[in-house]
């Protein structure tokens, strides 16, 4: 094994990790992905950790060299091969390639033992925005690879929700249309295994999904599975087993399983006959053993206001406990009450007198911006485009190549997303119009805007007005603004996406007054959404003001 480690490999990857953990910080799943393995297994656990911009930052070359070196040995390594070959003529490829990798002492670590809660936790993972909420059921489990247990649990988690004829899918989509899918599983793992029941719903329909998936979880282990149900979930498992057999990696797991896990010689082989004989008391048996709603941690990540109330009552002390995104406990912050000693239009007064005033931003003929961001390694560019009256450009392009662009010229605007080219109309057309107003900030009335203030709220450990925003179709969104210097820091923006609603959040910092201006302040750092769990920290590389934009930018 020659393996060669370099350092602007390792930023390479360091900087794609970076940009991946960035756009999935405020991704629901994994944010729920996240805190639920922290509750399952403990931040000391292998499966507990948690991998943050601290922890990637933190890495360097000689603990990758180190790592390789201690651990990746031929003692501790398994080799299948597949294929229409004999022994004979592999063994001299792998003597050849593999017969200088030194066997060596490999460190062997001890971990804890995680346990499941004795009784039913419920932790929450605010959101701010969310529309839906995403849930998870889920505890640690003792099942061993290739113990007796395993292909009958197997057969009551196909049961429970192993797929779209579970009767998680078949109650809470099927039944109720409460959500996109409904799924179990329980996994089996040398260390600890987990058993997770899983949804995702909408924001009023949250806590009757956590009832339901409480409900049959509990039916399973109180009532006997009728043998049609069963005969039919076995004939399903029947068929995929078969099927998977046709794959050679799949042929080679299944060896390596046996070695690896002391497995019986003829563990596969019997394994229809096996899943064949499993009987509606086994499946039983199985529920009562590793599906359990009463000792278990009910993990939600979605809107505080909106659903984490409701949920109290699945929690066996009647409390709540709140996470952050990582795992962190944090206290249960709360909206504060509405203040009364200001209005949203005063809010909207001290925004407008932050960024300039009036006077400035009526100063404002046209305007270029150009931003740079890392997206998975990759530079992006934005660059904005605007002038009076009711001109705009705005392009995304990646190493020169353009991957979408809008174009606004008076009258008539268009959109290219990848090449593809479609006139903008209807609403489209009517918010772009009101996105290229320079002056737009200060033409609530003209588009129909109304604010109300909702509250005060920490944003990144400050207080902010959170002001409601309803636009002239009756759309709302979410803005806040810093109440010690009055500066927009967040908005949140609800919009429809194929999976159903989705919340999507910019964040605004670092203003700064853009040079021949006449005071003219914007933020220089924007923290973009570009769509589910993907995001863009862009920072201004230069600004420009009243310095004459072609008109031919808007063609």
């Amino acid at each position: 094994m020659n393996a060669s480690f370099k350092q602007e490999e390792l930023d390479k990857i360091k900087t794609r990790a970076l940009s991946g953990l960035e756009a999935s910080e405020n991704e629901p799943d994994q944010m729920l992905q996240n805190v639920s393995a922290v509750l399952n297994f403990g931040k000391q656990h292998p499966y507990g950790e948690v991998q943050t911009k601290e922890s990637v930052g933190k890495v360097t070359l000689d603990q990758v060299k180190r790592y390789y070196s201690s651990y990746f040995r031929p003692n501790v390594a398994y080799m299948a091969i597949v294929g229409d070959v004999k022994m004979s003529e592999v063994k001299p490829l792998i003597e050849q390639y593999f017969g200088k990798w030194q066997k060596a002492n490999v460190p062997v670590a001890t971990y804890s033992n995680p346990t499941a809660p004795t009784t039913a936790k419920v932790a929450f993972v605010p959101r701010e925005g969310a529309v839906q909420s995403v849930i998870n059921v889920t505890y640690p489990i003792d099942l061993k690879p290739g113990t007796a247990d395993v292909i009958k649990a197997r057969v009551a988690n196909s049961i429970l929700g192993g797929g779209s004829n579970g009767r998680l899918f078949l109650d809470l989509r099927e039944k109720h249309g409460w959500t996109y899918g409904s799924y179990s599983s329980i996994n089996q793992d040398d260390l600890k295994g987990s058993f997770t029941a899983y949804a995702k719903g909408r924001n009023a329909v949250t806590d009757s999904s956590v009832a339901a998936i409480i409900d049959e979880m509990n039916m399973l282990r109180n009532e006997p599975v009728d043998m049609e149900e069963l005969q039919n979930h076995i004939t399903n498992m029947s068929g995929a087993f078969a099927i998977g057999l046709e794959d050679p990696a799949t042929v080679a797991q299944y060896a390596i399983n046996i070695e690896r896990y002391h497995m019986p010689k003829d563990y596969y082989q019997n394994y229809l006959k096996t899943l064949a004989a499993v009987t509606s008391a086994d499946v039983q048996a199985m529920a009562k053993k590793y599906i359990n709603p009463k000792a278990a941690n009910i993990v939600v990540v979605g809107s505080r206001d909106e659903v984490a109330k409701s949920l109290a009552r699945f929690a066996s002390n009647g409390k709540i406990e709140y996470y952050d995104a990582y795992g962190h406990p944090i206290a249960a912050a709360e909206t504060t009450t509405k203040p009364a000693d200001i209005s949203a239009s005063q809010v909207i007064g001290n925004y407008i007198k932050a960024i300039g005033g009036e006077a400035a931003i009526k100063g404002i003929k046209d305007m270029k911006i150009i931003s740079r961001g890392e997206l998975q390694g990759k530079t992006l560019t934005l660059t904005e485009i605007k002038k009076t009256p009711s001109k705009m450009k705005q392009e995304i392009s990646m190493e020169g190549m353009v991957l979408q662009k809008t174009v606004l010229n008076g009258d008539r605007g268009y959109q290219e997303v990848q090449g593809q080219h479609q006139n903008l109309e209807g609403d489209d057309y009517t918010e772009a119009v009101e996105e290229a107003d320079i002056y737009g900030v200060l033409n609530s009335a003209k588009y129909g805007r109304k604010y109300e203030v909702k509250g005060i709220e920490k944003q990144n450990g400050a207080d902010a007005y959170k002001v409601e925003v309803t636009n002239a179709t009756g759309e709302k969104s979410t803005e806040f603004y810093n109440v010690s210097d009055g500066l927009l820091v967040k908005k949140i923006q609800v919009v429809e996406g194929p999976q159903g609603s989705m919340s999507l959040a910019t964040e605004y910092s670092d203003y700064q007054t853009v040079p021949g201006s006449g005071g003219y302040k914007m933020p220089y750092t924007i923290k973009l959404p570009l769509g589910p769990g993907m995001s863009i920290t862009a920072k201004v590389q230069t600004a420009e003001i009243n310095k004459g934009v072609d008109d031919a930018e808007f063609k």
